[in-house]
Parts: C-alpha cells; structure tokens; sequence
C-alpha cells in the first residue's frame, strides 16, 4: 500500500507536466521555425534533444502525424526516450545519496509517459476540429511541398 500511495504522491506533484503538454503545441516559435525549415530548405532538417521527449519528442509526434503515421507507430516512437532515461539517467540516479521518493520523482519527470503524448493530441483536437485545421492554421503549412520533398 505504501508503494501505490508513493507513486500517487508522485503522480501527483508531477502532474504539471501534463499541464505543460497541453500548451506546447500552440504558439510555437520553434515549431514555426522548425517547419519553415522543412519548406525551404533544400535538404532535410536535423533536430535533437538529449532526452526527445517535451519540445523535440512532441514536434517528432507532429511531424510523423503530418505524413500520415499511424497514432501507434508515433506513440512507439515517443516512448522510445525512455531507453535514454534507461540507458544514461538510471545508473546515476540509482547511484545518487537521494532518498527512494526523490528518486522515484526524478525518474517519473525525466520519463515519457504515453498521458503526456495524448494531452497534447487532445488540447490540439479541442481547439481545432483536425489536425489538418491545426497545421494550416496554427504554422500555415504548404502540405504538397512538405510531402514532395520528405515522403517517398
């Protein structure tokens, strides 16, 4: 019982990242760069993060939603940021002299989590009637060009 009540605590103090999830989509200056890249550059574009989840992760999840990707491709895609949690901030926080709460905190906000993804798509969907009305309105995207140039 104690464990289910830590993670609870947890959920809780961290539940402002959900809020967070829902206002990144809109009014983004770096998106609005990010696909004017994509429309006038000759090649393609590079962006990264150390972590792909926030900003980059929701941008990656935009961009594979604009050409088409299934939404169960795009989640795989997302929660693959937890390898790098995994992989690079899981050792050295299981090293760390943080007590277990502390610990189980920082894991839960350095994690992806498939609710932060779906905040997103669901503050977009109840703005905008598509995801088509959100792109041409919200970064006015010449879709034709974006698929001539990156899907094959």
């Amino acid at each position: 019982m104690c464990v289910i009540q830590d993670l609870r605590v947890i959920i809780g103090l961290s539940s402002f990242i959900v809020n967070g999830y829902k206002v990144i989509p809109f009014s983004n200056t770096a998106y609005q760069n990010m696909f004017s890249l994509m429309e006038t550059t000759g090649d393609g574009i590079l962006f990264h993060c150390g972590g792909g989840k926030d900003r980059t992760g929701i941008f990656a999840a935009l961009v594979l939603s604009l050409f088409g990707c299934d939404k169960q491709t795009i989640f795989d895609d997302y929660l693959k940021s937890n390898e790098s949690v995994k992989n690079h901030l899981m050792p050295k926080l299981l090293q760390s002299d943080y007590p277990q709460p502390v610990k189980d905190t920082l894991m839960y906000v350095c994690s992806v989590h498939t609710e932060l993804l779906e905040s997103s798509f669901e503050a977009i969907l109840q703005k905008y009637d598509s995801l088509e009305e959100y792109f041409d309105t919200e970064y006015k995207l010449n879709r034709d060009l974006l698929f001539k140039k990156y899907v094959i």
